[in-house]
């Protein structure tokens, strides 16, 4: 690790050991009035799930539906021998990770191409250290800045265009596979044990640590949702006791300014963790009950009062749901459902379509879902009702759209990373 790199993480040692105080310190505030704030997606940004507050909403504009989509460009992972493993699509450019046969240990660089043509760019290699750490994750990109993860609990700061590197950053905690979220300069990430607020930019600078949970046996998600002034995410906990392996999962809603936690609500004891989409002090997610092998989708408020569970059960698939204005959506085996955001109620089912990937790409006013392997198709659909506007054919088996930026879609399909758009 650089000079540069050791300084930074000397201060963070101090102020962990503040954070971890404070945060010890902090008693739960049930019931607490949060105050408003709308999740949005913000232009010249990408983030896991379209935003920080996950709600599947991505920037950047959409081919012009009125034309053919076609494949523009492909990079064919079989032919390279590599697993090619998406990380974001902002301003002309898309970047990803070759990894070899699939292994996700080996070292290997983050590239960047052009989203117009895939002509490369740029690579850069993770930061050389002993054990060897490699890129892991999602990354999150804002303001000409793009944050990465590796596995071992680094950050690494890259300018998006020229992949030059500004800073590496020690979180002191394992990020095993994190989607980290950068909300008015601020990197929030989680590791295996707490949430960390780093302000970012030129440099790096961490602002809080909160450890979650029993500080030993706990698990924090590697997603947070941040809406506001708030972060959420999940955690899981081994029941003290238990003859069985049971374990109990948490939702934690954090202060964004301090990491002091706001309220703490027990989920389930089902012991899994979750992703939440955020909008209007509302937090979305489904639940697994696993005795009786059924889901459902649930809604509630940010100081935990639960204002709706579904009656229908979802598929076997962990399938997480988008949300925009008064309807939030959710790939289910063949289609997808739209829902009334404030009460739960169905109120449409996509045509039959086929089997599904269960993410949701929401790009102007438009919902882009891939079919699940074999079949190489991605539908365009009518977020108003479900109407099905498009087939996009896609040239192997399954596909996922990443994002898009200047009329053109970047998709995962089989192995391989591929640009749609219209064909003039």
């Amino acid at each position: 690790m650089t000079a540069k790199s050791a300084t930074q993480t000397g201060t963070m040692t101090r102020r962990a050991v503040l954070g971890l105080t404070l945060a010890a310190a902090l008693p739960l505030t049930v019931g607490r009035r949060i105050q408003r704030a709308a999740a949005q997606s913000v232009p010249e940004t990408w983030m896991y799930a379209g935003n920080a507050a996950r709600t599947g909403a991505f920037p950047g504009s959409g081919p012009d539906r009125e034309q053919d989509i076609v494949e523009l460009w492909r990079i064919d992972g079989i032919q390279t021998g590599v697993l090619i493993e998406p990380c974001g699509v902002c301003q002309g450019m898309a970047y990803y990770l070759p990894i070899p046969d699939g292994v996700s240990g080996d070292i290997t660089p983050l590239v960047a191409v052009d989203a117009r043509t895939g002509t490369e760019l740029w690579r850069h290699d993770p930061p050389v250290t002993e054990p060897p750490t490699f890129f892991r994750g999602k990354p999150a990109i804002s303001d000409g800045l793009l944050v990465m993860p590796t596995y071992t609990g680094l950050l690494v700061g890259l300018d998006a265009k020229s992949g030059e590197e500004r800073w590496v950053f020690d979180l002191q905690g394992q990020t095993a596979d994190c989607r980290l979220a950068i909300v008015d300069g601020v990197a929030y990430v989680s590791d295996s044990a707490s949430v960390n607020a780093v302000k970012v930019g030129d440099t790096a600078e961490w602002l809080w640590k909160s450890p979650l949970g029993d500080g030993a046996t706990t698990v924090v998600s590697g997603t947070v949702s941040v809406d506001g002034e708030y972060v959420v995410v999940s955690s899981v906990t081994p029941v003290p006791e238990s003859e069985l392996e049971e374990k109990s999962t948490d939702i934690h809603v954090l202060n964004a300014t301090d990491g002091a936690e706001a309220y703490r609500y027990q989920f389930l004891d089902m012991g899994e963790s979750y992703q939440f989409a955020l909008q209007n002090e509302m937090i979305y997610s489904r639940v697994d009950n696993a005795y009786l092998g059924r889901s459902h989708l649930f809604s509630m408020t940010l100081d935990g009062t639960e204002r709706w569970r579904s009656r229908t059960s979802l598929g076997a698939v962990p399938a997480y749901p988008a949300v925009s204005g008064e309807l939030f959506y959710l790939v289910f085996d063949d289609g997808v459902w739209g829902h009334n955001a404030a009460t739960g109620q169905m109120a449409w089912t996509s045509p039959p379509l086929q089997q599904l990937n269960p993410d949701i790409a929401l790009i102007d006013d438009v919902i882009y879902v891939g079919a699940a392997p074999p079949t190489p198709t991605i539908f365009a659909l009518s977020a108003t009702d479900g109407a099905l506007l498009q087939s996009i054919a896609a040239p192997f088996e399954g596909a996922q759209v990443i994002g898009s930026t200047d009329g053109i879609l970047i998709a995962k399909s089989g192995v391989n990373l591929v640009g749609f758009g219209n064909p003039t």
